[in-house]
């Protein structure tokens, strides 16, 4: 069990890093900081810094993870820029073959940008409510492109192993329910 002590944030991080009403000047600040190392990023000259293995694990003495040092963000972000931005892929560039990531585009940087901000809960509808409701109305939307039925329905998954998961484990229930009259989901374990 952690102490008080160890537990407690030092003032300084609490005021300088908290996301609320009072630090949106910042948080426009930081956020237009991230967006210059990013437009870097975005100007390599090749999709790869030719970096070994051995030269990246060379990097891990330079991250800072210490919890009884505070760091600004810019020493932050310089950080990321020399152990993270300057050695990815970049998927973006047109000498890359991306063979899983898909190109990014703008609207959904945007949306990620509202996402991770708001930091909505979505996995109930007491902390979700519009956010579900959007939802609601995507796959609903999706389906009708798609020519669904109109009771079809669906959810969002936070990727391809997930939705995999969930493509076999409906699979198995149908399989189950259409041959051997089982359901699965109504059988207790207990």
């Amino acid at each position: 069990m952690l102490s008080e002590t160890q537990f407690t944030l030092k003032p300084d991080l609490a005021v300088d890093y908290l996301f609320d009403a009072h630090s949106k000047y910042e948080y426009e600040t930081h956020i237009e900081k991230a967006v210059q190392y990013i437009k870097n990023f975005l100007d390599n000259t090749s999709f790869y810094s030719g970096a070994s293995v051995e030269e990246l694990r060379s990097h891990k003495r330079s991250i800072t993870v210490n919890s009884q040092e505070n760091i600004t963000l810019d020493d932050a972000l310089l950080e990321i820029k020399d152990v993270f931005l300057d050695h990815a892929i970049s998927f973006h560039h047109p000498h890359y073959v991306a063979h899983l990531n898909c190109p990014v585009l703008l609207p959904a940087l945007v949306g990620d940008l509202i996402a991770s901000s708001v930091n909505t809960a979505i996995e109930t509808w007491d902390q979700s409510t519009s956010a579900t409701l959007i939802e609601q109305e995507i796959i609903r939307w999706i389906c009708s492109k798609l020519n669904f039925p109109i009771q079809s329905d669906g959810v969002f998954t936070s990727g391809g192993t997930q939705s995999n998961f969930e493509a076999l484990l409906m699979a198995r229930d149908h399989h189950a329910f259409t041959h051997y009259g089982i359901n699965l989901k109504e059988i207790s374990c207990y």
